[in-house]
């Protein structure tokens, strides 16, 4: 088996001007100092940020060219960002990864050992550094799909994870925002990919607003996961 040397690294954002700097000078200068991946390219998806995101993810691609920036004229919603970034993708190894600065491209050097072995390498927080009510809804929302649905992942939306291109067909995904893991998960183990848990380290927020637990965002994952349990039962 040939060993997988190649990556496509893919960060959503939204209204992130305060974190995104550090967070791609973080990328950038872990790629240059990492030996296992020869070629790898960072798709960053600006979601319809209506602050200076834009302009300093710009400012960034003029200056490593590495990056590659995408974005959409109005918000979508967080699957939908990575959606446009898997179209664009060119490696064979995806990457989706949160942009906030709560985790290190660092993990990296955990997950990258099983990609030849396994379809999906999926990151987990060992220890979640969020607000009570935000670890609550997720350990909730996991135990919820795990029951329902029979995804099989500790942490389902841990923004951490890489799939082999094949099990990553977004053609038919149509939850766009907080239930687009579960929908990729559930369609993944019907082609019966091969899935590896690995622990990763989770940081503080440093700066910035998280939207996760935002009322709008909770709800479109409802409607989400009720497309989805219209879609099982069909």
């Amino acid at each position: 088996m040939s060993q997988a040397r190649s990556l496509s690294i893919i960060l959503p954002v939204y209204n992130e001007s305060q974190t995104i700097t550090e967070t791609i000078q973080q990328c950038v200068d872990y790629m240059k100092q990492q030996s296992v991946i020869d070629e790898y390219e960072f798709l960053v998806v600006n979601d319809g940020s209506t602050d200076a995101s834009l302009k300093i993810l710009n400012d960034l691609s003029a200056a490593h060219p590495s990056l590659k920036v995408l974005s959409h004229t109005s918000n979508q919603g967080y699957g939908a960002a990575l959606i446009t970034g898997i179209q664009a993708a060119q490696y064979e190894r995806i990457l989706l990864m949160d942009a906030d600065g709560q985790i290190k491209l660092g993990s990296l050097s955990d997950a990258w050992p099983y990609v030849n072995d396994y379809d999906i390498v999926s990151g987990y927080r060992a220890r979640r550094m969020d607000s009570a009510y935000r670890r609550f809804l997720g350990k909730t929302y996991t135990a919820f799909v795990r029951l329902i649905f029979g995804v099989k992942s500790r942490d389902i939306n841990c923004g951490f994870k890489i799939f082999k291109r094949k099990f990553l067909d977004v053609a038919g995904i149509n939850t766009h925002a907080g239930a687009f893991y579960t929908h990729v998960f559930i369609n993944a183990q019907k082609m019966g990919a091969r899935i590896r848990e690995v622990p990763i380290q989770h940081f503080p927020r440093a700066q910035g607003h998280s939207t996760g637990a935002d009322f709008n965002v909770v709800t479109t994952a409802m409607s989400d996961v009720i497309k989805l349990l219209f879609s099982k039962k069909k």
